[in-house]
Formats: C-alpha cells, structure tokens, sequence
C-alpha cells in the first residue's frame, strides 16, 4: 500500500488511523512549504518522528544538547567516533557515559510526541507513504499507538488558545514572587496543590531563562510546560520581572508630556469606540460563553460539538491508553489509578470533563468502560 496526495484532500488524523487500521509498516514523509518530517510505523505503531533535517545537528543531538543532557562538546566526539565506527549516536554516548539510557530513551519520546503535535497543526503540504521495514531504538523507545497521539494532539489544539493568554510568546521572561498579597499563597502552602511537573517548572524559573530555555530544560514539551507556567501565573506564584524605565532627558520632556497628553485622549477616543462596537456586536449576535468555549475555540480543528463530545473523546483516549498498559504490563489494570501511576494519564483526566470519574471494572482478560452518569 503506497500513499500519496496532498493535506488538502487526505488529512493528517485520516493518514494515521488508515495505517493504524491496517498495521502497516514504513516511512510516512510530509512536506510543507517551509517544514518538513518523517514517521516511522511498525506494524501500525509509531515507532519514530522527526523533523526533517540534513543537518544532524539540529535533529535529536541538539534535543539533547538543549535540554542539558549533553554537552555541545560530547555531541561532537560522538559524530567523530560515528564516522569511524557507523555506530548510532545514542549507543556512542551511552558507551562514553555521557547519556544514560533513560535518559536517552525520555528524549527520543519527546521528540516524536512534538513532531507529532506540531504535524496536526499543518493544513498544507503533501505526503507520502512508502512501505518498508523500519530500524529503530528497541532498548530505548516502546512503540506508540496513533489513537493516542491524536486524542493528545487534538486535547492540546483545545487548551492552547486559553494557555497563549498566558504565555504569547516563547521569549518571555518569568521570576518567582517573593512577595504575596494576602491570600496569594505562595511558596510551602501552595506546593501540595501542585502537581510535580508545576514544581519543577517552578524551580526553573529564576529571573532570566526565556520560556523557551524552560520548555528545554524541562523535557516536558512546549504544551506540558506551558500549561505549567500558565497555572502557576494564575496561582500568583510567578510574574514577569519589573521593566526597567530610562530616565528622559530634561530638554525633552515638556514636548514627551504634550505628545503623551494627545496619545492619551486618542486612546480614550479608541478605547470608548471599542468598547461600543463590542456591545454592539453582543447584543446582536446572541453570543454566550459555552459557543465560544466549545465552537470557536475549536473551529481550527472542526470539532463543533459540545460536552458530550469531550466525553467520548476521552473515553477513547482512556482505552487507548488501557491498550499501552497491556502491552507494557501483559494484562490490564485493576484500576485506572494504575495508569496514573505510569504517567499514561493525569488524574483530573480520570473524570474529564465529568465531575464523576469514568467507571472501569477488570474483567479477567478484559475490561468494562463506561461514562459516568450525568
């Protein structure tokens, strides 16, 4: 089976669930005007994914050399070594001690999870399929199922909008709060109610890292650290540090104060336009807080439908991730705590978007899931 076509046409969620479907193993490569990437699938599973890049250096080596694993230094003796022996850089590594391989294994996850993540995005581009035995990490990296990576990707595609409020651009900078209004809660008092990946963002946060140095130092991915750094600026833990004003010249400022007193009432014209033209367009267009919630904010990804939709969707992704349990574990779990437990699942995630947590019950070699009553 050999695939080819455009994003037009055949979407990226359409091209994993028919390889998926089928068990198919090979290269899936996408194009887009200014990115490209590969995916690898083994017997329907993914197996790898990654940026397309002539350029070692920018592929998993500098994932490496970002997060703090390696050093640019130990990078380069290990692609020296690798045109001696054709050895896997990784292997190199280990051997040398400079990466464990846990640690290599947590950065070849992540890589394929972002690239993924990334890939739902894209509107354009084209693909193709190639059916083919694919090499990879089998000591390091377990298999992945496609239904879970898009319930994940698509669950991200719903949060972020909300997330970017927070957190609009990756240059930002953050510092802890060292003084609390009362009630703010900082510090000690806090740290119980979050959760261990909050804290350690947390820790990072020290005044000058970028939130993009965070997002590496993490190895939590951008969405799960900024989903963490958006928490933490609603818990008044974090703020962004005081802008550092340049004293103005004597001579200039009597024309600084005329010129600000005009921008003044422009912007107090602006704003009073503004604020007329939103009420105008509230009370006319019968708008309400659950269709922007669930129609507008998921129009990008033509999900048009409310709750009950959520619901299914996550019990979807709650027996796929049951699926990766087995198959990590050899049998299903005796309940869903378990899967928090292995980091498959969050433990609001037991219950989303319900007040009451799905029902699950082990039945020998399976299982019975339900929604919970609403």
């Amino acid at each position: 089976m050999a695939l080819k076509g455009t994003l037009k046409d055949f979407g990226i969620a359409d091209i994993f669930q028919l390889i998926s479907q089928q068990q198919k193993s090979g290269i899936l490569t996408l194009a887009s005007k200014e990115e490209q990437a590969q995916i690898g699938f083994e017997k329907g599973m993914v197996i790898m994914a990654k940026p397309g890049s002539r350029d070692k250096m920018d592929l998993l080596g500098k994932l490496l050399i970002r997060s703090g694993l390696v050093t640019q230094e130990q990078l380069e003796e290990a692609l020296e070594t690798q045109k001696q022996t054709l050895q896997k850089v990784g292997d190199i590594l280990i051997e040398k001690g400079s990466l464990s391989k846990q640690n290599l294994g947590k950065a070849l996850l992540l890589q394929t999870q972002e690239t993924i993540f990334k890939l739902i995005h894209w509107k354009d581009g084209v693909y193709e399929f190639l059916p083919q035995k694919v090499s990879y990490e089998q000591d390091f990296y377990t298999p992945l199922s496609c239904e879970h990576l898009l319930m994940e990707g698509y669950r991200m595609l719903d949060e972020w909008p909300a997330i970017k409020k927070f957190i609009p651009s990756f240059e930002m900078i953050f510092r802890q709060k060292a003084e609390a209004a009362p009630g703010d809660s900082p510090g000690e008092s806090l740290a119980p109610k979050l959760t261990e990946e909050e804290k350690m963002v947390l820790n990072l946060i020290e005044g000058e890292r970028t939130v993009q140095d965070i997002i590496n130092l993490s190895r939590l991915g951008e969405f799960e650290t900024c989903k963490a750094l958006a928490t933490l600026i609603q818990a008044k833990q974090i703020e962004p540090p005081p802008v550092q004003k340049e004293a103005a010249p004597v001579e200039k400022t009597v024309e600084k104060t005329r010129i600000n007193i005009i921008d003044y009432l422009l912007n107090v014209l602006s704003f009073g336009f503004l604020i007329g033209a939103i009420a105008f367009i509230i009370i006319y267009s019968n708008l309400n807080p659950f269709k922007h919630r669930y129609l507008s904010g998921r129009q990008s990804v033509r999900i048009d439908y409310p709750q009950i939709y959520l619901g299914k969707t996550q019990w979807a992704r709650i027996k796929s991730s049951l699926e990766i349990y087995r198959l990590e574990n050899g049998n299903y779990p005796e309940s869903l705590d378990e899967l928090v437990n292995k980091k498959l699942l969050k433990q609001e995630e037991l219950s989303y978007p319900w007040k009451e947590r799905y029902y699950y019950q082990r039945e020998g070699d399976d299982y019975l899931l339900l929604e919970p009553k609403r």
